[in-house]
């Protein structure tokens, strides 16, 4: 628009300096007419007095050599006479004709003097648009700088919060808001479950739902107190066992729950720092990296061939409901699975949460902090997101192939560490 109104402001320019050059060609004919005009008349004056003056002293004379030669002159009186009537008629009309042209002049002065302030007129309308378009200009300049350092000052919040969101992501706010979330949705749904709130306005307290929703998945009662320790032949074989886990993965805690002890393949990885306690057991090639727990003490857990659990994650179980992880799964960071099953080639995502009694078909993704609620069955080559938990995608083999894939990255890489 600045483009636009620069291009008119400049043929607006240049057409009033046109005209101004034009008024000023248009002045300076009408001086030159003025002195012409003028000189004309000036001519005509002196003519005409010259005229006059030469008639009247040839008159006087023709007069006195009439007067005194009227008898011998006549015939010359009469000549004279006639010469005189037509030199009369001749200046008669020199004198007209310098009178119609001096009108002449007169008209053409008038004319140009009509025509100086039709174009003094133009010249001022000429003046007020071009002092419009500069007005009109520098106001839409004005609103353009106004636009921009509006856009500016946009662009700059904007960035300014997306730098924000990134620090916040950077100190991880679903570490705050997960549980929060997590905890409403459990309710929600334990609500939504219990029988005494079933089809009324009435609401029960939190704990009263939470035990009609959960008695189906947890028992309270289900662990009864030991009147003491194994029997020693019973202790010494399971501590043989544990203390030949523990020499195989330095740094990690191995430990049994009661007769319940951890059954672990040759080529597993277990990182320093990692906990394998109770009924647990590693299929080949399995890895599970720093910092996890797996607790198998009321229940069991199991994780087929070449799966791997990642830094942080937690897997435990339910009363009911053992934990399952089937072949060439992938579970990330910090995820929990309790009391679940994970069909083969599944990816869960970053402490995504799968609760008791879940089935999660082979192939899916659980993306990441989803939550998939106790008792939820997945669909096989399913994408889960959000909280609580909801397909939103049906996956691919494709998918599915990239899943196992990754999951022998992580096999190799469980080698490297091991006989690196």
């Amino acid at each position: 628009m600045a483009f636009f109104l620069v291009a008119f402001f400049l043929v607006a320019f240049f057409l009033e300096a046109t005209f101004f050059l034009a008024t000023f060609f248009l002045v300076a004919f009408f001086l030159v007419a003025f002195f012409l005009e003028a000189a004309f008349f000036l001519v005509a004056f002196f003519l005409e007095a010259a005229f006059f003056l030469v008639a009247f002293f040839l008159e006087a004379a023709f007069f006195l050599v009439a007067f005194f030669l009227v008898a011998f002159f006549l015939v010359a009186f009469f000549l004279v006479a006639f010469f005189l009537v037509a030199f009369f008629l001749v200046a008669f009309f020199v004198e007209a004709a310098f009178f119609v042209e001096a009108a002449f002049f007169v008209e053409a002065a008038f004319f140009l003097e009509a025509v100086f302030f039709l174009e003094a007129a133009f010249f001022l309308a000429t003046f007020f648009l071009a002092t419009f378009f500069l007005a009109t200009f520098f106001l839409a300049t004005f609103f353009l700088a106004t636009f921009f350092l509006a856009t500016f000052f946009f662009l700059a919040l904007a960035f300014f919060l997306e730098a924000v969101f990134l620090a916040l992501r950077e100190v991880r706010v679903a570490d705050f808001l997960l549980p929060v979330l997590a905890t409403k949705a459990f309710y929600a749904i334990a609500r939504a479950a219990c029988k005494p709130c079933a089809g009324t306005r009435r609401r029960c307290s939190a704990a009263v739902c939470y035990r009609a929703s959960m008695v189906s998945r947890t028992i309270v009662n289900s662990v009864p107190r030991v009147d003491g320790p194994l029997a020693r032949e019973v202790a010494d074989a399971l501590e043989r066992r544990l203390e030949g886990l523990r020499a195989r993965f330095p740094g990690a805690i191995i430990e049994r729950y009661l007769e319940r002890a951890p059954e672990i393949a040759e080529d597993v990885r277990v990182a320093a720092g990692a906990a394998i306690v109770g009924a647990v057991t590693l299929a080949r090639e399995v890895s599970v990296w720093y910092g996890c727990v797996l607790r198998g003490d009321v229940n069991s857990v199991e994780i087929r061939e070449r799966s791997n659990v990642q830094d942080g994650a937690v897997i435990h179980l339910g009363d009911d409901d053992a934990t399952f992880v089937a072949e060439e799964v992938v579970v990330g960071h910090r995820a929990v699975l309790h009391g679940c099953r994970v069909g083969a080639g599944t990816l869960v995502g970053i402490q995504a949460t799968i609760l008791d009694g879940a089935v999660i078909g082979e192939g899916s993704v659980i993306g990441s902090c989803a939550l998939v609620t106790a008792g939820t069955a997945i669909p096989p080559r399913s994408l889960v997101l959000g909280v609580p938990g909801r397909v939103v995608k049906t996956l691919t083999a494709a998918d599915e192939t990239f899943h196992r894939e990754l999951a022998g990255k992580y096999t190799r890489l469980s080698h490297n560490y091991r006989v690196g």
